[in-house]
């Protein structure tokens, strides 16, 4: 395989990698569309569902369900700085110190990414 073949295919990888970009953009906004109104009407039905305090109900070949469970929140800074300042007993300096460390231990990963800018329109195109 020469170089020209090899311009060839990267070119044409190029352009159907771009083809299919804009044809994934365009599903995203209409499935966007989508997912709002499914979430508004998830909303409602939950809502109604525990109002009238129903619990399960039919709708054509399908069971729907309505369950309530507990979760605990994610870590996020904050939370792992209170729980360490609890810990501590409210000393701040080792929480501080407890919360760099464990900042400082994590691991950085490294990717690639490609993205794509349209190009101003010009007449020699």
């Amino acid at each position: 395989m020469d170089n020209q073949d090899i311009n060839n295919d990267f070119r044409r990888a190029m352009v159907e990698w771009s083809e299919l970009k804009d044809q994934l953009k365009d599903a995203r906004k209409d499935l966007k569309v989508l997912n709002i109104r499914e979430k508004e009407l998830n909303l409602y039905i939950k809502k109604f569902m525990d109002m009238k305090k129903i619990d399960a109900c039919k709708v054509k070949q399908n069971k729907v369900s309505l369950a309530k469970k507990k979760s605990r929140g994610g870590l996020t800074k904050d939370t792992v700085l209170k729980g360490l300042t609890g810990f501590f007993e409210h000393d701040n300096a080792k929480a501080e110190s407890a919360m760099n460390a464990i900042l400082e231990a994590r691991t950085t990963t490294e990717r690639q990414t490609l993205t794509v800018s349209k190009l101003k329109e010009t007449d020699d195109d």
